[in-house]
């Protein structure tokens, strides 16, 4: 029902600069928060997430670029890192540090290191843990003997 991108970080970057990160999937891109004056590594924690009502195809890509950012001027693309998401729609998830590319295709020394995983929308392919529902607990005067959850229908009328 959903791809999951959590962006960690990268390193080995150079020189001292702002750091922006750009994810593209199915042409709809978001963007990481801009880590300000970092120079060797730039460090994200980021969760990104596209849902998806129909099935991600093997030959479908995921794009990760990441600029030296500047408010004034254009941001410089530092590389770029895309994946076919085969292995991802075969395993449903995925842990990977990747070389980027620079605008030449050539392996840079800058890494990037991210976590993927993709739940189906048929159920084939990922795992359904429990902490991926929300649940909210009623207090114990709420719920009725047999275990089931006690609704007010006049709330829900109304």
């Amino acid at each position: 029902m959903a791809l999951v991108l959590h962006l960690q970080n990268a390193q080995f970057l150079k020189g001292r600069y702002d750091r922006q990160g750009r994810v593209t999937f199915r042409g709809v891109s978001q963007f990481t928060q801009t880590v300000e004056n970092c120079e060797d590594e730039a460090i994200w924690d980021e969760r990104f997430e596209w849902p998806v009502a129909s099935s991600i195809e093997k030959y479908e890509t995921i794009e990760i670029c990441l600029y030296n950012f500047n408010k004034f001027r254009s941001k410089k693309l530092v590389g770029k890192f895309e994946m076919v998401l085969q292995k991802l729609v075969e395993d449903g998830q995925l842990y990977l540090t990747e070389s980027l590319l620079d605008a030449n295709n050539t392996a840079i020394a800058t890494t990037i290191t991210l976590n993927l995983q993709y739940q189906a929308p048929d159920g084939t392919v990922g795992d359904w843990m429990k902490e991926d529902f929300a649940y909210k607990h009623l207090p114990d005067d709420q719920v009725d003997n047999a275990g089931d959850d006690i609704f007010d229908i006049a709330s829900l009328t109304s």
